[in-house]
């Protein structure tokens, strides 16, 4: 069996955001309000409404209180990710009825390739998956916590 070594997404920004609420929809709005504040999404409402078509076609959930969204549109003017955190939980909407502690959502123009695109969500979800990555999450900074998205500390 041949394994591919994920590299790490280089380049890409990310802002940490406590989420005050407890929707998966409220959830949303802060993580692309933060990204819209700096410049990273054009059109909040574009964005947003991405998210909800997104979520129609099965949740974003990945489990163990992590969720992974993804988007790529017109309303993203730079790749940009967001870390939501949440002490008490959010409402995902997710079959297991578990609540998110920890969100990302990363965002990307239209026009990144689909295997780029895809190779960022694998490394993102395969960063997600390991247990002392969640964990180290809860509380890294902006540039600890992207460290540890990327692979390059764990």
């Amino acid at each position: 069996m041949v394994t591919a070594e994920l590299t790490p997404v280089a380049g890409i920004p990310l802002d940490v955001v406590e989420l005050r609420l407890k929707r998966r929809e409220s959830a949303w709005t802060q993580m692309v309000t933060t990204a819209h504040s700096i410049g990273a999404v054009s059109e909040p409402e574009v964005v947003l409404a991405a998210l909800a078509h997104r979520e129609r076609w099965g949740s974003t959930a990945l489990g163990k209180g992590c969720a992974l969204a993804g988007i790529r549109s017109f309303g993203v003017r730079r790749s940009h990710l967001v870390l939501g955190r949440s002490e008490r939980g959010v409402d995902w909407g997710a079959g297991d009825d578990d609540l998110v502690h920890l969100a990302v959502l990363a965002l990307s123009p239209h026009g990144l390739p689909d295997s780029t695109w895809l190779d960022e969500l694998a490394r993102l979800a395969q960063a997600l998956r390991l247990q002392k990555v969640r964990a180290k999450l809860v509380e890294a900074d902006a540039a600890h916590a992207l460290a540890l998205l990327e692979g390059r500390s764990a």
